[in-house]
Order: structure tokens, then sequence, then C-alpha cells
């Protein structure tokens, strides 16, 4: 009995093995020991899924695998990361998504050429400091997980373009974020931060930044270094108030505040000369500061469900003659 568990053990090993000829001494063995196959279903399946399921040929397709650089195990009812994952050293794109992975394996950090992991539907809680090591990654997928922090090795990810966190249990983020200098896309929505944290607000280079449904009651003045803002979405918080800072987000496109409590607008968000869709809805606008006559571009307002008076709404209008308002 031990003589064929042992024999089984070389099979799984073989059937691992990027050479021809072991591959199929592998399947040969199997037969010769009258052992079902199907016993490394997942076995195969992770193969035909690294060569490609149309290829009759599978031993000599075998080859490829040091050459792969596209990996798509998404939706594969994996618990954890294939350890031969480590062998494929020239993959740069690896797709996880959908799976019931809890935890990343340290020698994932192996994989130095990656630029994209999608991470996303899963199941993990933490991520290990080993994912410092890809510094070559460029996008990060992690929503739909249960991340309540990230570690502070992510800030050697200085190639990381865009990060995917929505949906997770965030409260903090660790400062080294900040040193993403070349992000651009930031997606935190649907998370537990009650606060824009230094980090964020550093990220010079963010273009696109999502932060609804989370608990932040105010935005800080410092969200002016965010110079290069094109969306914000802030939708679902409990903020109360805007800074007169938000004037110097000159780039910005799109705004969007609905479900939250404000009160009033600044007179400086008339500096947003490039601003195309704003978005009010659900708030406690009484009224809006007469500078908003200054956004030339606004073709979307959304105004809808505030306590405004009929003489403010034709106000609106009057500044805004070229506009779509939603009231």
């Amino acid at each position: 009995m031990s003589e064929v568990k042992s024999e089984r053990e070389n099979i799984m090993r073989l059937l691992y093995s990027s050479q021809m000829e072991s591959i199929e001494l592998g399947l040969a063995l199997a037969d010769s020991l009258q052992i079902d196959i199907t016993e490394f279903k997942n076995d195969i399946e992770l193969l035909y899924n690294l060569v490609g399921k149309d290829e009759t040929n599978l031993a000599g397709k075998l080859l490829k695998i040091n050459t792969l650089t596209n990996l798509d195990l998404s939706y594969k009812n994996l618990g954890t990361i294939p350890n031969q994952l480590k062998h494929i050293i020239n993959l740069k794109i690896v797709h996880l998504e959908g799976n019931n992975i809890q935890v990343l394996p340290s020698n994932l950090s192996s994989l130095h050429n990656i630029v994209f992991l999608g991470l996303e539907e899963n199941k993990l809680t933490i991520l290990p400091a080993e994912i410092g090591n890809l510094t070559k990654l460029g996008g990060l997928n992690l929503e739909n997980n249960q991340l309540s922090t990230l570690p502070p090795e992510v800030g050697n990810l200085t190639e990381l373009e865009q990060l995917d966190l929505n949906n997770n249990e965030i409260k903090t983020l660790p400062p080294d974020l900040q040193k993403l200098t070349k992000l651009y896309y930031l997606d935190l929505s649907h998370n537990k931060l009650e606060d824009l944290s230094t980090p964020v607000v550093n990220l010079s280079s963010l273009n696109f930044l999502f932060l609804e449904y989370n608990s932040l009651a105010f935005l800080p003045s410092s969200l002016e270094n965010l110079s290069q803002l094109r969306k914000l979405s802030l939708d679902n918080n409990k903020i109360t108030y805007v800074l007169p800072q938000i004037g110097k987000l000159t780039e910005l496109e799109y705004l969007s505040l609905d479900h939250n409590h404000l009160v009033s607008l600044p007179a400086e968000i008339g500096m947003l000369n490039k601003l195309q869709t704003l978005s009010l809805g659900n708030n406690q606008l009484t009224s809006l500061p007469a500078e908003i006559k200054n956004c030339k571009k606004l073709v979307h307002l959304n105004i809808k469900f505030n306590p405004l008076p009929t003489g403010e709404k034709e106000k609106i209008r009057s500044w805004l003659p070229n506009c779509n308002i939603f009231f």
C-alpha cells in the first residue's frame, strides 16, 4: 500500500513537470497501477488552464509553461493558490478572482514579473508582507474580500497605477501608501473609513477616487493636494460640509455627493471650470452659491430630494441655462 502511495505522489509530481517525457511517464504509471486518473482531476484541470483546453497534445504543449505570461484560474473553486505557480517565473497577468482563497502564500512573491494580479471575490482577511516584493505590479484588484487594512510593504509597489479595494472592511490605511506616486485609480468604496487619511490625500497622481459607502464626516483641507483629480465620488457618507479648498481641484470633471448631510456648498465650487457632472441628491441643501454659474462646462446637475424653495430653483435655472438640471 505504501508503495502505491509513493507512486501516486510521484505521479502528481510528474503531472506538474514541464518535460514531455515526465508527463508521459506519469500517465503510464497511473495506467499500470490501475489508478483512476480522475484522482488527479484538479491537477490535470490546472494543466489544461495553463496550456489551453483546446490542445490535444497536452504533454508537448507543457513545454510552453516556462514562457507563459497570462494565467486565468478564475472561478475554479480554489481554496489555495497552487504552489506550482511559483515556477512559472515569466507570468505577467494572473487572474485568481472568484475563488475561496483565504491566504496568499509568501512564495507568490517569487513571481517578480507580474504586472497585474486579480484577487477579487475571494476570502482574504490579510495580505502577507511579501506582496511588497511584486515591484513590477501595475494593477492590483482586491475588491470583495474581507481585508481590514494593508501591510506597510504595499508602499514598495511603486509602479502601481490601479488599486481596487472596493467592498472590504478597511478602517485604516498604512502611511506607506503615499509612496505610490504613480497611482491614478483608487477605489475604497464600501469600506469603514471614518476620515480621509493622510496617505490618500498625498497621492498627487490620482485621477479617479471612489469613496462612496464609508463613514466620512468631512473632507480635509489637504484634499487640495489631489490637483490631478478628475473624478471624485463620495456618495453615501456622513459629510456635513465641504471646505473652500474644493476649489483647488481644477481638473475635476465629475463630483458626486449624493446621500450625505450637506446644508450648503462653498462659493469656491465655482472655481471648478472643468466640472461636467455635479450630483447632490438626497442632502439638506436649501440653496446653491451664485458662483456655480461660473461652471460653464456643467451639463448635468442632480439636486433631487433637497428642500429647495421654488424661487431658488428658478435662480439655478437662470444661472445654468445650458445644463440638464434634475430637481
